[in-house]
């Protein structure tokens, strides 16, 4: 080991201040890199273990990993927690155990853990606490419901008969970005907490997302039919521009176009009734004859008591009758009656716009060049009108512009329909959505994101520091070649000078041999590697 040490120290004190510099430089260098090496394979590999979770919720499960002493980082908003990779599914099974990787709502499981001697009051609202979470997970199953809360109040029963204490809710709803819930789903939220819970009424649950108050104070019948009449209306412009857009994307590809349409609704409800009469028809005849027959005394002389006076022997002329014959026709009829009820349809096409924006539709032509050359130019240009007149034609037909129109026109032949009915076509240049990512740099990008940046950035600083080193190292045998040419063209000179004398030339030879082989042993044993690569190199020379 000391003599180790002392060609150490022989090789430092032959090297110039620049070389030993270099060395030290060096070894910090490769002492850092290992180090960072070192320290970066330590590191754990985080990866996600739950993602999406409200703040309370990850402030419950940091609270777990800490009583675990396991490594954890909050990232994207205290939405996100990273955990080691090694632990990631040992972990997300703890917590599950747990409960505490869901929303945190707990249903009737509640009512599975009761103590002994528990208060009718404690039951109660237990009761309330379980029916909230089975209504909370109901909640968060909707479209675009990010987490819900449920709270029921159900004040104990009066003694009163005049006191009456009514249930109430409040519903407070987390959405995610960018998304709103209907008014058809606001109605239905609150019917579905005041079916759950025993004397509650619609009136009194009220709803609360992350914009503000969703229920309305009172239930207004003319708010409940406009909201109604809106939600048909989008409706049916949802459903016509879907059919135009899917016609055009066939043609012109997606992305290429872009259709909007506007309808008017008439949402009034009318009637009408008319009475056409027909011919009558006999349904009865009753016919009656009567004759009648009233004797007439005859009339003679003048007035006095011989006309008035029987005639002797009862005889005189014979009497006359006065007779009357009477016919009674009856007849009943039925009159014939025909009586249509005419009703319009609610939510009828009144009026309708279509907005149709086309891109640029692109060219490619081949020029000649000046050399005999041909070449393709693409270029971007406007249709044209008969183009134009072409896709429009193309997407009122697929939703039925012109029918409408007409049956509009054969309902309301005073209606200006040139002002409910209209469409244009525009050229305008879209933008370009940018091409998704290939898979080769999604490659790349997950590969950057890992621990191999950093192992190849200490790999490249090894690998600069090794090509500084070996030039220094090349430098100083270069100079202690020199070096060695220097006193062999001494030792020649000396031998030339000398060579007069046979008997010195022997003794100064002999002395050179000797000087000679210590010195090669003493190099020998001080630094055999650097002796072993001169010997290559004067075999390689020779």
């Amino acid at each position: 080991m000391a003599t180790v040490l002392r060609q150490l120290q022989s090789i430092w004190q032959r090297l110039e201040t620049p070389q030993r510099a270099t060395i030290i430089l060096v070894g910090l260098g490769l002492m850092a890199i290992i180090a960072a090496v070192f320290y970066g394979a330590s590191q754990p590999d985080y990866t996600v273990l739950a993602s999406g979770l409200t703040p309370s919720q990850s402030y419950r499960i940091a609270a777990e990993l800490d009583n675990q002493g396991v490594a954890w980082r909050m990232v994207d908003n205290e939405t996100a927690i990273l955990v080691p990779g090694r632990d990631r599914y040992r972990l997300r099974n703890d917590l599950a155990e747990k409960e505490l990787l869901g929303d945190g709502s707990q249903g009737f499981e509640i009512l599975d853990t009761t103590g002994f001697g528990t208060s009718t009051f404690l039951e109660r609202k237990r009761f309330d606490r379980a029916i909230g979470g089975e209504l909370e997970r109901s909640f968060t199953e909707l479209p675009g419901v990010r987490s819900a809360r449920v709270l029921i109040v159900q004040p104990p029963p009066s003694p009163f008969l005049d006191d009456e204490r009514r249930a109430s809710a409040s519903i407070k709803l987390q959405m995610e970005q960018g998304r709103r819930l209907s008014q058809r789903q606001v109605a239905g939220i609150v019917r579905l907490c005041a079916g759950a819970v025993e004397g509650l009424t619609p009136d009194r649950v009220q709803v609360m997302d992350d914009s503000g108050l969703l229920t309305r104070d009172s239930e207004d019948p003319l708010a409940h039919a406009a909201s109604n009449a809106l939600e048909a209306r989008r409706a049916m412009e949802t459903h016509l521009t879907q059919r135009a857009q899917e016609m055009l994307d066939r043609v012109l590809g997606p992305g290429r176009s872009m259709v909007s349409i506007a309808t008017d609704l008439d949402f009034t409800q009318r009637s009408a009734a008319e009475s056409a009469p027909t011919n009558s028809v006999l349904l009865r005849q009753v016919g009656r004859t009567s004759d009648e027959s009233t004797p007439v005394p005859d009339h003679g002389g003048v007035a006095g008591t011989a006309p008035n006076v029987e005639a002797p022997g009862g005889g005189g002329g014979t009497p006359r009758n006065a007779t009357r014959m009477s016919e009674d026709d009856t007849r009943e009829f039925v009159v014939g009656k025909r009586t249509t009820t005419r009703q319009d349809e609610v939510g009828i096409l009144r009026g309708m716009t279509v907005s149709i924006w086309l891109d640029h539709k692109t060219v490619t032509e081949t020029v000649e060049e000046e050399d005999g050359t041909t070449s393709s130019v693409t270029r971007r240009e406007p249709y044209g009108e008969e183009e134009r007149s072409a896709f429009a034609d193309m997407v009122l037909n697929a939703i039925g512009y012109h029918a409408a129109r007409g049956a509009q026109r054969q309902r309301h032949p005073d209606l200006d329909i040139d002002s409910l009915f209209s469409w244009s076509v525009s050229n305008l240049p879209m933008h370009e959505t940018p091409q998704p990512e290939e898979p080769a740099q999604a490659a790349i990008a997950q590969f950057a994101d890992g621990p191999w940046p950093r192992y190849l950035l200490a790999a490249v600083v090894a690998m600069v520091l090794l090509m500084v080193a070996r030039g220094q190292l090349r430098r100083s045998h270069d100079a202690w070649a020199t070096q060695q040419a220097r006193m062999e063209e001494e030792a020649r000179a000396t031998a030339q000078a000398g060579s007069h004398d046979p008997e010195r030339q022997q003794e100064e030879q002999a002395k050179q041999r000797i000087a000679l082989r210590d010195r090669v042993l003493e190099r020998v044993q001080q630094d055999p590697k650097v002796v072993a690569q001169v010997l290559k190199n004067w075999i390689r020379d020779a």
